[in-house]
């Protein structure tokens, strides 16, 4: 008989006291530990992290474009008013695709059409600035105009 059964136990007794856990058993365990739970928790914060960082350079992109546009609109508005002052109001309004299919059209009874080639507009045009060069035209062709109706 064994000594577990004269005692009267009744469970089988360890054939071995447990040995201490060697520091690679620990790492190992601990290892799966952080496996299991840490690496979720880290990948999910590189993430985030990631994903901030690509919506705030895509924030960054579109207020740059945004400054470009207004930019290029004041550009295309301050020509408008160098070109045609008398329309830059309404025309500034508009986008120029739709320039020729606003409802509002404007019909004159009479009208000529004069096409002349004036020596020395392109290189006086890039001189003077443009209410200059309109009122220069004006003056031409209220001549030519006066001229027309004597």
């Amino acid at each position: 008989a064994s000594v577990a059964a004269i005692a009267g136990l009744t469970h089988e007794l360890p054939d071995a006291w447990p040995r201490p856990e060697t520091p690679w058993e620990a790492w190992v365990r601990n290892g799966i530990f952080v496996w299991s739970y840490v690496l979720p928790f880290v990948a999910s914060v590189m993430s985030f992290r990631s994903a901030l960082t690509g919506f705030s350079s895509r924030r960054v992109m579109i207020l740059k474009a945004q400054r470009d546009l207004k930019r290029q609109k004041r550009k295309v508005v301050r020509m408008i008013r160098g070109l045609v002052p008398f329309k830059a109001k309404e025309l500034v309004d508009f986008p120029p695709s739709e320039w020729a299919l606003r409802s509002r059209t404007e019909r004159w009874a009479q009208c000529t059409i004069f096409q002349t080639d004036l020596a020395g507009f392109t290189a006086l045009s890039s001189e003077i600035k443009a209410e200059e060069l309109i009122d220069i035209m004006n003056c031409v062709f209220t001549s030519i105009d006066f001229a027309a109706q004597c």
